[in-house]
């Protein structure tokens, strides 16, 4: 099938997209075929506006197990998720593009944007990757990109594409919890993960003191995707108390407080988090105004999302002055990630 299922048993055959006929025989790693160098399939800014949500599952259990042992995966996942902050983000049209020279084997367009949850719905069933191409680089190498933002596909099937070639643009089509490409790489037919160069379900570990693996990847990209779990996505002021703080949709349509706002909140969206980290969140102000609580995480948290604050109450109004928010996550007793925000009251 060339736009298969993510996750699960094979999808139907299609008649819009037919089977490729692969190659019989054991898979005997990349001793066995040139091994494929891959580029980066995104223009973002990598730990900024985007960010690696998902990495492959290397466990062959029930459990999960990404490529350095962490839990940045789930159960069954064959590639990497390339996530932006929010789902109105798309609207930039993050584009997708060709991780290496190939032809276009299969594509599907036309599934709208909207989100989905872990278990397939019948709008969704088989064709859990929404949108999305794959490239045939030769060989028996394949990559396929999914969750397209529908109208975006920019390919046509058989045409030969070269690395970096425009494919389509980031959306949340098909079975997408977030928005995001999930890009996934085959060797006659196997999954492999672009960080270990290895099939899935190997072993997994990085080198002591290093957070770089190279895999598939070319170096510059190599040292740009280093191994990183506990990550603040956004952060942001709001004026009222949200009902769902972990909303794709993000911040944005939030009401930013003013004098008479009814509450003064300040919401962290992380993803990542590993069982023992530490959230914690202060926010000061005029007149020794203070806020601070720290969540610890008592299991792994994929995305995370909380606030802070305060309600006017009967107070007239609050204070003019600048308001200043941060936000750490600590692991082990030191920060490894934080974000800050100011807000001016008038």
């Amino acid at each position: 099938m060339l736009l298969r299922r993510i996750k699960g048993p094979r999808a139907p055959l299609r008649a819009f997209l037919a089977a490729a006929i692969v190659g019989l025989g054991c898979f005997s790693g990349l001793h066995s075929a040139t091994a494929l160098e891959l580029s980066l399939p995104i223009k973002c800014e990598i730990n900024t506006t985007c960010f690696v949500q998902n990495y492959v599952d290397n466990d062959p259990t029930d459990k999960r197990r990404d490529f350095a042992c962490g839990q940045a995966t789930y159960d069954g996942h064959k590639g990497t998720d390339f996530r932006l902050v929010t789902t109105g983000d798309v609207v930039r049209d993050i584009g997708v593009f060709a991780a290496a020279d190939g032809t276009v084997k299969g594509l599907r367009d036309g599934m709208p944007d909207r989100l989905v949850g872990r278990k397939a719905s019948g709008s969704v069933a088989g064709r859990e990757c929404g949108n999305g191409v794959v490239i045939d680089h030769g060989e028996g190498w394949e990559t396929q990109y999914c969750h397209l933002k529908r109208g975006s596909v920019s390919v046509q099937k058989g045409r030969k594409v070269a690395r970096g070639a425009k494919l389509g643009a980031i959306g949340f089509s098909g079975q997408a919890q977030f928005a995001h490409v999930h890009i996934e790489v085959r060797h006659n037919g196997k999954v492999i993960d672009p960080f270990t160069a290895k099939e899935r379900n190997d072993t997994c570990g990085l080198p002591e003191r290093t957070t770089t693996a190279k895999g598939l990847w070319t170096p510059d990209v190599a040292a740009v995707l280093q191994y990183r779990t506990g990550q603040i996505i956004e952060t942001g002021f709001a004026g009222d108390v949200p009902k769902r703080p972990q909303s794709e949709a993000g911040l944005a349509a939030l009401l930013k407080p003013e004098a008479r706002s009814k509450a003064l909140v300040f919401l962290v969206r992380a993803i990542n988090l590993v069982e023992g980290d530490g959230l914690k969140m202060t926010v000061t102000g005029p007149k020794d105004f203070k806020i601070e609580n720290t969540k610890i995480m008592k299991r792994a948290r994929a995305s995370f999302g909380v606030f802070v604050g305060k309600t006017l109450r009967d107070k007239p109004r609050w204070v003019a002055g600048k308001y200043r928010a941060e936000a750490v996550i600590i692991r082990d007793g030191r920060a490894i990630d934080r974000k800050q925000n100011d807000i001016v009251i008038e």
